[in-house]
């Protein structure tokens, strides 16, 4: 594990969905009181991506759960906090790649490190299901 996590409550990766979200709030708030901080900058990349990780990992089966739930509270978490509107790391353009094509946790997975208005491969809104379209147009 990174040592980036050091001043994290746990880091993403230890882990489940449905107890990361008091972890993302601190981190959030971090960020917030120190916006300029290049390295609770990079603390927030990182656990981001470890997020997005456990998103993309819920089963397509589980659409009406509790982990589908949480996912959407930290897609709204990330968004309501601004991070989003910062320019799109290269690394987080890849993952987005690698998760677009995981179904509806993809898809989350990838709101969570890239809005769709910087997201040139963001799936049309009819591409997107019913269920989530109040989430991809929040």
């Amino acid at each position: 594990m990174s040592s980036t996590f050091a001043t994290t409550p746990v880091a993403a990766s230890a882990l489940n969905i449905l107890t990361v979200r008091d972890a993302a709030k601190h981190l959030l708030a971090k960020y917030a009181e120190q916006p300029g901080d290049a390295v609770t900058w990079q603390e927030l990349l990182a656990f981001r991506r470890e997020l997005a990780a456990l998103v993309a990992a819920i089963s397509a089966r589980k659409k009406e759960s509790p982990e589908s739930t949480e996912a959407i509270e930290l897609v709204h978490l990330f968004a309501g906090s601004g991070v989003l509107d910062y320019p799109v790391e290269t690394e987080d353009l890849a993952l987005v790649e690698k998760y677009r094509t995981g179904g509806w946790p993809g898809l989350l997975a990838c709101m969570l490190l890239v809005p769709a208005w910087q997201w040139s491969g963001a799936p049309r809104f009819d591409d997107v299901p019913t269920w989530l379209w109040p989430i991809y147009t929040a």
